[in-house]
């Protein structure tokens, strides 16, 4: 005798969709935290990813002497802390790990107030991972013509053998005219100055240097409190390029036609290829923040070619105070948004169609979001996944959180629909804001197999026959079904 249909069906049916929420378990959003944390830490204040490895900045720790905490992420998707990183001389109010760069087993740590020789001269470290658990300190880098305060460290940028370090109060150029010092890593290992960029139109206060990112033979410079044309404080930034026989020479300069006084255009930059990504975060004026695409075109020249905002911006959302590129993928930081308290912060998330079109796919939140937890103050991006500081998260202990850019995400929220348990109150691995009403069994008709669910699970609390999520399986679900019979619209 055959079995009845809803006898066989019900079973597979909860059997796949334990599978699927188990089977990306290692893509679920996840929450870094120092093992030794405590509060003004400031864990997540800079952030970089480079494949399975995170570092973060905790540049209050030990009462500002600071350190860089780096993750790695395991077999079996969860990460872990894999090591500490300290100056080997400290000093109060260093802020070691106020700018962190990782690539591959290397990486490079800013500490802006250092003042080893000189009153925040600042410094900057190379870090090497010998082995699991153990990174050593490789090398100490200082520019050739240190100064008080210089801020040499204020943000850096590793890319394989070549390191990008700012200083923004250098004065070569005028006060707080800024620079950029590149190192270059030699063959004995010994890393060595090969060149200090200024801006070629650089004058008082344009803080040049503010944001740095280097990208092979490229570096694009942030030079946020430039006055462009008279507007002030509107930002710019400058591309350099190799020339292959040691000179690093200004190959544009990215501007906006429409450019707006106190933009801070240049506030965090991005490079990657041929794409540069550059933020403007309105320095919490009465503006929301916005950030913009530049490509490289045929002839060498760059033009920008589209505007990101979010699609929910608010005034003071800063938004674009930190970027991030990876692929077509794009992270903006937007630590000012309200949306769980006044600046408990956010990140979203854009991606580049087939079109070549960008448009934001999610907006990236932490699960446990707080009034003032700063969230989005720092991102990164690396092959699939982003990282998102929260600096003032739990009184400044701060936290790191790591999102997976693939696998299906209905709503848009930045979390794959196997992770959001929280939000499949009817258990069928689906989340409820997605559903098709009525389509108990996902496969988008709504027909005799659902009827046969709901009667399988009748009078039973919850669960897949659940099609209106009142918590009991009963006639109400039953005639939900019949009257949205069909394919789902």
């Amino acid at each position: 005798m055959k079995a009845p249909m809803n006898s066989i069906l019900v079973p597979l049916l909860s059997l796949m969709a334990t599978l699927s929420v188990g089977a990306s378990e290692d893509a679920c959003p996840q929450r870094l935290v120092a093992d030794d944390r405590a509060a003004w830490d400031g864990l997540g204040g800079s952030v970089s990813l480079s494949g399975s490895t995170a570092v973060l900045g905790a540049y209050g720790e030990t009462g500002g002497r600071g350190a860089a905490y780096v993750f790695q992420l395991q077999p079996d998707g969860s990460w872990i802390q894999e090591a500490k990183l300290m100056d080997p001389e400290p000093n109060a109010s260093d802020n070691f790990g106020w700018f962190v760069s990782v690539e591959g087993s290397n990486a490079l740590i800013g500490a802006y107030l250092d003042d080893r020789g000189l009153l925040n001269s600042g410094s900057a470290t190379v870090w090497s991972r010998q082995s699991q658990d153990s990174w050593v300190l490789e090398a100490r880098l200082a520019p050739n013509d240190p100064v008080q305060n210089h801020y040499f460290g204020n943000s850096v940028s590793l890319s394989g053998d070549l390191a990008g370090v700012s200083a923004y109060g250098d004065d070569t150029g005028g006060q707080n005219a800024g620079s950029v010092y590149l190192f270059r890593r030699l063959v004995d290992g010994s890393w060595n100055q090969e060149a200090k960029l200024i801006g070629p139109d650089q004058t008082v206060g344009d803080a040049f240097g503010y944001s740095v990112s280097v990208s092979g033979n490229r570096v694009l410079v942030g030079s946020a409190f430039d006055d462009v044309n008279g507007v002030t404080n509107a930002g710019s930034a400058w591309i350099f390029e190799h020339d292959g026989q040691g000179n690093w020479d200004p190959v544009a300069q990215l501007l906006r036609d429409d450019a707006v006084a106190y933009d801070f255009f240049g506030i965090s930059v991005s490079l990657q290829g041929d794409l540069a990504l550059v933020g403007a975060d309105n320095g919490a004026m009465e503006r929301p923040g916005n950030a913009s695409i530049f490509q490289r075109q045929s002839d060498g020249s760059w033009i920008e070619i589209q505007r990101l905002s979010a699609s929910d911006a608010q005034n003071k959302d800063s938004f674009g105070i930190r970027v991030g590129l990876d692929g077509d993928h794009a992270i903006v930081g937007s630590y000012g948004d309200d949306d769980a308290g006044s600046a408990s912060g956010s990140a979203y998330l854009f991606t580049q169609g087939d079109d070549g079109i960008w448009f934001e796919q999610a907006k990236l939140t932490a699960s446990d979001a707080a009034a003032g937890d700063h969230f989005g103050c720092a991102v990164a991006a690396s092959e699939g996944r982003g990282l998102v500081g929260a600096s003032s998260d739990d009184q400044y202990a701060g936290s790191g959180h790591v999102f997976e850019f693939t696998g299906e995400d209905c709503n848009a929220n930045g979390i794959i629909d196997q992770c959001e348990v929280g939000n499949d109150l009817n258990e069928n691995g689906i989340p409820d804001d997605c559903e098709c009403q009525g389509d108990l069994t996902g496969d988008l008709q709504i027909g005799i197999e659902d009827l046969l669910l709901i009667i399988d699970q009748w009078n039973s609390v919850g669960g897949p026959g659940d099609a209106n999520l009142d918590g009991l399986v009963d006639v109400d679900d039953l005639l939900l079904v019949i009257n949205a019979w069909g394919p789902c619209s």
